[in-house]
């Protein structure tokens, strides 16, 4: 399975972001350091963005930096959960338990 065989959160927002922003591909690419077919990759979904690539977007788009790490988050486990799908449910529900737990730690 690729990066692209579901439907992913995120790219559809960046690109909405950037569209909304009214800013070229190849802008927001010199603004992450890549280059235009790179960025055009990540809105598409075939390549994944990092983390540092997604907080750079939020700072140069003005949104909310929490929400778009939390999507791009949320995407990610949705890719590797996709992997093995038999177990995908009753595994993320065991990894909420446990953050559920560990959150309530002092």
């Amino acid at each position: 399975m690729t990066v692209s065989d579901k439907k992913q959160m995120l790219p559809s927002l960046l690109k909405s972001l950037r569209e909304e922003k009214k800013f070229p591909q190849r802008e927001v690419a010199s603004a992450l350091g890549i280059d235009t077919t790179t960025y055009c990759k990540i809105e598409k979904g075939k390549y994944p963005a990092n983390k540092e690539q997604v907080e750079k977007l939020a700072e140069l788009f003005h949104a909310d930096r929490n929400e778009l790490v939390k999507v791009w988050l949320a995407d990610k486990i949705v890719n590797i959960a996709n992997k093995d799908e038999e177990v995908a449910a009753e595994a993320i529900k065991l990894a909420d338990s446990k953050f559920n737990d560990l959150s309530k730690e002092p």
